[in-house]
């Protein structure tokens, strides 16, 4: 299992502090049951959705400075210590292997292959031959792109297929970019679940 925590938010009434005693309370219950913690920041400005769901439900965010960012990491970092587990951002630029924080693959090709123990198939698809190494042979690139191009640029993932839609999930989490309003997913879950589809309101 692997656990995500994210994306950290700060408002108001949520402080840096905050956020690891929620991180810690998590932690406590699952780091026997893991051995990875992906975070991220919340990019409120790179989404309108998002945005306009925040002022909607009268919640004041605020951007994340550096030292906010330096501050989290490293307390994550101590907890992740305590816990034997590693800590993996998601889809951020910033460096902070300083903290033994790494880059993380949502959609992992090197997971893949160890769960699939390899397969042949799987090898071939990822341009990677039997020693698990890229394959150089009768092929004019160095490596095969298998990075997915729908992402942004510091995603990591590989190629893959989503199977969800937007405005359809239950949980409305304000924070979220899939939901452009409370409004908008109640109709597409009546919709959807009169329509006898998988979709199910709870």
């Amino acid at each position: 299992m692997i656990w995500r925590f994210d994306p950290l938010i700060l408002t108001d009434t949520i402080t840096p502090d905050t956020l690891i005693k929620k991180i810690k309370v998590v932690g406590d219950s699952l780091y026997r049951y893991t051995s990875k913690l992906v975070f991220s920041f919340a990019d409120v400005l790179n989404y309108k959705k998002v945005q306009d769901n925040l002022k909607r439900k009268k919640i004041n965010y605020r951007d994340f400075t550096l030292q906010d960012i330096y501050t989290i990491s490293k307390s994550i970092s101590n907890l992740c210590k305590c816990w034997g587990i590693h800590a993996y951002t998601c889809g951020e630029r910033i460096d902070l292997s300083e903290f033994g924080i790494n880059h993380n693959k949502c959609i992992d090709d090197d997971l893949i292959l160890k769960i699939t123990n390899y397969d042949q198939k799987i090898l071939n698809l990822f341009g990677r031959n039997k020693h698990n190494q890229i394959s150089l042979i009768q092929t004019k690139q160095p490596t095969k792109n298998i990075k997915d191009t729908g992402q942004r640029a510091e995603c990591g993932c590989i190629m893959s297929k989503d199977i969800g839609q937007y405005n359809t999930c239950p949980h409305m989490c304000v924070y979220c970019y899939a939901n452009t309003s409370d409004n908008v997913v109640s109709r597409n879950i009546k919709k959807y679940t009169s329509n006898g589809d998988s979709i199910v309101a709870k």
